[in-house]
């Protein structure tokens, strides 16, 4: 079994949200991030765990513990592929404002996957 794709969503103006905010952590947040993404990336779309779980509209959480701080990572598949949208960081529970945001960036993206991948030319 091969690696899966993991791609970002970027915005228009070829910004990704993802990366300013994973920017924004704690270095030892940051390594809890990147390890979860490298595990989606070596287990695929059918990584399912204690740190993994469907959220709506076909958005998955990677979740993880830094600090007593609790963080999220949406993502949804196309095409055999894994698209991260948004990271946010998690109170009592995924707020509906972050899961609504992640749809439509999943909507963008589905709509025009050239135009809002991280790296890709237009």
């Amino acid at each position: 079994m091969g690696l899966t794709p993991v791609l970002l969503f970027a915005e228009t103006d070829m910004r990704c949200p993802f990366l300013q905010w994973m920017d924004s952590l704690s270095p030892s947040a940051q390594i809890k991030c990147i390890v979860r993404i490298e595990r989606l990336e070596a287990e695929g779309l059918a990584l399912s765990d204690a740190g993994c779980r469907h959220v709506a509209d076909g958005i998955r959480q990677l979740w993880f513990r830094c600090d007593g701080v609790e963080y999220a990572i949406l993502y949804f598949s196309h095409k055999q592929q894994a698209v991260i949208v948004h990271g946010c960081v998690v109170s009592s529970r995924l707020a509906n404002g972050d899961v609504a945001l992640a749809s439509n960036r999943k909507q963008l993206f589905c709509e025009q996957p050239g135009r809002h991948t991280y790296g890709e030319d237009e």
